[in-house]
């Protein structure tokens, strides 16, 4: 593994004008590498990869500081729009309100081609195509010219990814990815997103709640809890000898875990 992690966050705080809601949250991710932030709802872990994206809502500022590809820069200091050190780092949303219900997914690719510099149109079209594709979705042809509610929503996550992919990231952030998902889809996904991650060479920093589907997707562990990360290690460490009593409650949520991550 290169010494020079492609992305390190240092000293992360993010604030509403009432309280922290990510409290001193550091990361250092190599290239390729694939880290899972877990938590349950509350624990800062969206917040977090949200300042990372640059996407933070209206009245959430963050402090501390982002290195991309070499590129620093304070997230105080981050100016509206596509900042130098967040190029190259593509969001898979949950499914939920994610994607345009009013557009074509099609339309919604093309859009997503162009703002990634792909000019010519009979180009973008081939490209998103070859982006269904890669997302295992059947008759691509046909599924560009539906909207949302005609696709399930294990179909309507892989657009998603196809979306991400679309910028040609050299990091992925996965929010949630299968949360809207039944079981049997969520193995599908997390098949896909493994599959697109080697195939890519991508990184990959998952966020989710479920230390089961962290388990399957990533090598290290990252804990958070009211903000803070209280634990962290591979991923066989953390599900066969969590240290923290937070860490232990997530893991006993998930029947035959340790089987997952296997012994390390």
């Amino acid at each position: 593994m290169n010494a020079t992690p492609m992305l390190s966050v240092r000293d992360l705080v993010v604030s509403t004008h009432k309280q922290d809601l990510v409290k001193g949250f550091s990361l250092d991710i190599h290239k390729g590498q694939r880290i899972g932030v877990v938590g349950e709802s509350g624990a800062g872990k969206t917040m977090a990869s949200m300042a990372i994206a640059g996407l933070l809502p209206p009245g959430v500022t963050a402090r501390g500081s982002i290195t991309f590809g070499g590129e620093e820069e304070r997230f105080e200091d981050a100016r509206p729009g596509v900042s130098p050190a967040r190029r190259g780092v593509a969001v898979v949303f949950q499914d939920t309100g994610a994607l345009n219900p009013l557009m074509r997914v099609g339309r919604q690719l093309d859009e997503a081609l162009r703002l990634a510099g792909v000019k010519d149109a009979r180009e973008r079209r081939r490209a998103a195509v070859s982006l269904l594709e890669r997302v295992r979705i059947d008759r691509p042809e046909q599924r560009l010219r539906a909207y949302p509610h005609e696709l399930s929503g294990g179909q309507r996550q892989r657009v998603l990814i196809a979306l991400a992919l679309a910028c040609r990231p050299t990091l992925l952030l996965a929010d949630e990815p299968t949360s809207a998902l039944d079981v049997s889809v969520q193995v599908e996904v997390v098949s896909l997103l493994n599959e697109v991650a080697d195939a890519e060479g991508v990184a990959m920093i998952v966020i989710s709640h479920d230390m089961g589907v962290i388990a399957r997707l990533c090598e290290e562990v990252v804990v958070m809890y009211d903000g803070e990360i209280v634990e962290r290690g591979t991923t066989g460490q953390i599900v066969n000898a969590p240290e923290h009593p937070y860490t232990s409650k997530l893991i006993a949520a998930v029947p035959k875990l340790a089987t997952v991550a296997g012994d390390e």
